[in-house]
């Protein structure tokens, strides 16, 4: 198992490597990714903390299945969690690659989800107003979830505002119960 300072100390070699090989932006894209994969694909976890299945073979599996798309550092830190079995801290790591990229980054990331798509001057537009008021570049990222029925969900970082129908609905289900 790793500790809470070594997952710290890996996750900050990473980015440091990353800034000077290639760019961030590609090992975060790759992190976010695999994070993805890790918590959504029962088999890929299921593959990553298994000690039945030699390390070594659990790489060239995973090398046929990502192919190229993953870098020299995500398959050296796939090698180096395998290698000492702790397949199952790939979640946390990638998690603190992906907090501290964050905290890093001068561009900040805002979520928009809705019910339907948003007109791209509007999301243009919820961008633009974030850079004016941050001060820093604002990347803007839609998602269409018919079940917030109406209105917006904004995720900007670790603030969530949550101006939905479905949110509403259940406050006032809330209320009533």
């Amino acid at each position: 198992m790793i500790s809470a300072g070594q997952v710290k100390k890996l996750s900050r070699a990473l980015l440091e490597v990353a800034g000077q090989t290639e760019s961030t932006e590609e090992l975060v894209s790759r992190a976010e990714l695999l994070q993805g994969l890790f918590r959504k694909d029962r088999t890929f976890r299921h593959l990553m903390v298994t000690r039945r299945v030699d390390p070594e073979i659990k790489m060239q599996a995973l090398r046929n299945a990502f192919g190229e798309n993953l870098g020299p550092l995500e398959y050296e830190l796939l090698a180096h969690l395998l290698r000492d079995h702790n397949g199952a801290q790939l979640h946390t790591v990638l998690e603190a690659v992906l907090r501290q990229a964050a905290s890093q980054s001068t561009v900040l990331t805002l979520s928009v989800t809705s019910a339907a798509e948003l007109p791209a001057l509007q999301i243009s537009e919820m961008g633009a107003s974030l850079e004016k008021k941050t001060g820093r570049k604002v990347r803007v990222t839609g998602t269409v979830d018919p079940a917030v029925l109406g209105g917006v969900k904004l995720r900007l970082g670790n603030t969530l505002v949550d101006g939905t129908v479905a949110r509403r609905l259940e406050l006032v289900r809330r209320g009533l119960a």
